[in-house]
Parts: structure tokens; C-alpha cells; sequence
């Protein structure tokens, strides 16, 4: 549900920046704004995992939540650099290759961003302690009023005027995420007192030891948050980059509601393989069930008019944008399909302890992704949008199967 939730996020914040003025510019920097927010969670978005492996009792508790705090105000350093020098414009307009104007759009909305990455970590530490002592629906709960705050947020600020539509989205996922921060940390309280009261016999481990357990992590997210960052590099190349800038977010964030359903499978599948390997197959009939059903939609959508209703009555995109969404759209089909292989692959190895496969193969696809986008958009010339996704698409099957051969050698040993 969580996810769910969550996948809907974007398109609900590029329908109401849609309705605005100069939509096509004030999409293009949401877009790129949202993208340079995903990287910045780089140093804390695995911060879940380590509240619920590492602070048992009282004393780790107490050491995990230091490092918690260190490292949401290194992110949250890092930000303020970036917004209160021309630095963020600067990287823009120069390697990323955007226009002036849209440079400065996009870090005019980023200066309501600054705040997502300690907020992100600290939210996500407090998560960890409500998962480790069983208390998943209150996670839920917690998104629900994320979206709420959200949606009134973005109603509110884009009613009121004098306020870009890019910094209006960016307003408005600020806010629901703070709501979510506050909402974790108070729902937590129960779990955090269990917490305090147990007794391990693990010491609290040390910087090192944390560091040993986090990099790895780290490195993983960075590059699979870097994909965000590196499409709209390429779509700032493409031959028609405002309005693929503007149209690809809207076209992934459609098919990113059916794709965050996904994402939970991983954790669900760690948790059956615990009880034995005799799941395995089960669990793989159950991916690829779920995989084609998706696949099944996605596919209706796309070759129905269903998905040009959606472009231009719900998400109202202008008529020049329309095409390229759906281009992109129907380039990402297979998509989320991709990624419940990806994530069971990981599950996988994650039951095994064998991570090292999972880094490895990030690199791969990142590296795949470089390289494709280039191709299509430069030598091959095509519509930045359309491109976009089927570079996603490619480097994400190169990914899944270089991850997918060393599953099958580690089961086979």
C-alpha cells in the first residue's frame, strides 16, 4: 500500500502544475528538480535497514540514531550549497546541457527541496523501528498523510499565485513528506520504547563497523537514484529537450504507479525464502503471474485510447506533449515487469548474503544506460522522450540479466 501510495505522488503534483501557466517549462523543471531530490537521498535513503538490523536496544539504538543525524545534516549541507550558491545552475546549464531559463526555473524550485534528503533519512530511521517490531500499517498510515498534506498543499499554493508551477509541485511533495517525518516519528514512540528496553548481546557497533555494513548500500541506491538524474541529462541533449523534459516525467510516473507495486517484493520474498528454499518455486510462479498481469494492463492501456484519455483529460498535458508521453509510455511497458525481476534477482542473493552480484550488476545497467541514451538521442536522433524509455527499458534487461546469471551460479554451488 505504501508504495501504491506513493507511485501516485508525481502525477497528482504534474496534474495540477499542468493546469498552470507556461505548463511545458514548469513541468521540464519539476521534472529535473525531482531528479536532483531522488540523488541527494543518496547518504540516507538506506537508513530503514540499517534502524532495523543495527539499533537493538538501548545503547545501538542510541548510536544508529547519531549516525542517522550526522549523515541527514551532510545531506542537508550539501543542499544549502547548492541553493544558496549558482552552483546547482551552473551544473544545469553547463553538463547537464539545459538552458538558461530552465536552469534557473529548476533551481528556483529546488530551494523548496532542500529540507527532502535529512527529512528522507530521519523518516526512514524512525520506519525502521516500526518494521522491526512489527507495526507495518502504521508505515501506511503514515503515507496516507503524506498524500493528503500533499494534495492540499499543491491545491492551496497553485490557488493562491505568484508562485511558479515547478515551485508549487515542489512545495507541495515538501510538505508531504514533512507531514510523513512527523507522522514516523510519533507513531514510532511504542516501537522506540521496546527498543530501549531490550537486551542484546551485540555491542553497539562502531563507526567502522557501521560504515562496513552502509557503504555497500550506499553505492547500490547512488546509482539506481542516478538514473533519474542521468535520463534528464540525456533528454537536456535530445534535439527537442524542453518538451521531452516535460513529457517523459509524466509518462514514468503513469507507469511508476503500476512498477511501486513491485517494489515491495523484495522484502516479501526475503521474508518467505527465511522459512525455507523449498518457496523458491512458488514465489517464482507468483513473479511471473504477477509480472504478465501487469505487463496485460500496461499493454491495454497503451494500444487502447485509454492512455491518450489519461494524457490529455486527467493529466491535461498540452497537445504538443501528448505524442511524446505516449511514446514514452508504450517504450516502457515492459518496464515494471523488468523490475520485479531485478528485485526477486536481489532477494535472492540478499537470502544467499551474496550482495556483491547486485552492485556489480547496477553498474552494468548504469553504464548501459549511459550509452544508450547517447546513442538514441544523438546518433540515432530520436525523440528525446521515446528515447528516454527505451534506454531505460534496454539498460534495465542488460541489468537483470548479467544479476540473473550469477543467481543461477550461486543456487547451482
Amino acid at each position: 500500500m505504501t508504495w501504491a501510495i506513493m507511485g501516485v505522488e508525481i502525477p497528482i503534483v504534474a496534474l495540477v502544475v499542468a493546469r498552470m501557466p507556461d505548463a511545458t517549462a514548469n513541468l521540464a523543471a519539476l521534472g529535473a528538480a525531482v531528479s536532483v531530490a531522488w540523488l541527494s537521498e543518496t547518504f540516507v535513503v538506506n537508513m530503514a535497514a540499517c534502524s532495523l538490523r543495527l539499533a537493538q536496544d538501548r545503547a545501538s539504538y542510541r548510536q544508529i540514531r547519531l549516525y542517522a543525524f550526522v549523515l541527514a545534516a551532510a545531506s542537508l549541507a550539501i543542499n544549502v550549497a547548492l541553493v544558496a550558491t549558482p552552483a546547482l545552475t551552473l551544473i544545469l546549464a553547463g553538463p547537464i546541457g539545459m538552458t538558461d531559463d530552465l536552469a534557473a526555473l529548476t533551481a528556483e524550485a529546488y530551494v523548496w527541496l532542500t529540507f527532502w534528503p535529512a527529512l528522507i533519512g530521519l523518516r526512514r530511521f524512525y520506519q525502521g523501528q516500526v518494521i522491526r517490531h512489527g507495526q507495518t500499517r502504521r508505515i501506511a498510515y503514515g503515507t496516507f498523510i503524506r498524500l493528503a498534506m500533499l494534495c492540499g498543499s499543491a491545491v492551496l499554493f497553485s490557488s493562491l499565485g505568484g508562485v511558479s508551477g515547478a515551485a508549487v509541485g515542489a512545495i507541495a511533495l515538501l510538505s508531504g513528506i514533512a507531514a510523513e517525518f512527523v507522522a514516523a516519528r510519533l507513531m514510532a514512540g511504542q516501537a522506540i520504547r521496546r527498543t530501549l528496553a531490550a537486551e542484546v548481546d551485540e555491542p553497539p557497533p562502531s563507526f567502522g563497523e557501521f560504515w562496513r555494513f552502509y557503504w555497500p548500500l550506499t553505492v547500490m541506491m547512488a546509482l539506481n537514484l542516478a538514473v533519474g538524474a542521468m535520463a534528464t541529462a540525456g533528454l537536456a541533449k535530445s534535439k527537442d529537450a524542453v518538451e521531452a523534459l516535460a513529457a517523459f516525467p509524466v509518462a514514468h510516473s503513469v507507469n511508476f504507479v503500476m512498477r511501486a507495486i513491485m517494489m515491495s517484493y523484495q522484502e516479501t520474498s526475503i521474508a518467505l525464502l527465511g522459512y525455507g528454499e523449498r518457496n523458491l518455486k512458488p514465489l517464482s510462479r507468483f513473479a511471473i503471474g504477477l509480472g504478465a498481469t501487469a505487463t496485460a494492463i500496461l499493454a491495454f492501456m497503451a494500444f487502447t485510447p485509454l492512455a491518450a484519455w489519461i494524457f490529455e483529460v486527467v493529466m491535461e498535458l498540452p497537445a504538443e506533449l501528448q505524442g511524446r508521453a505516449q511514446a514514452a509510455f508504450l517504450m516502457l511497458l515492459p518496464y515494471p515487469a523488468l523490475t520485479l525481476w531485478y528485485v526477486w534477482s536481489r532477494a535472492r542473493l540478499t537470502h544467499r548474503r551474496q550482495t556483491r552480484p547486485i552492485a556489480t550488476a547496477t553498474v552494468v545497467e548504469t553504464l548501459g544506460l549511459a550509452l544508450l541514451l547517447w546513442g538514441l538521442t544523438t546518433p540515432a536522433a530520436m525523440d528525446g522522450a521515446a528515447a528516454a524509455g527505451l534506454a531505460m527499458t534496454l539498460s534495465r534487461l542488460i541489468g537483470n540479466a548479467w544479476l540473473e546469471r550469477a543467481v543461477r551460479a550461486e543456487f547451482r554451488a
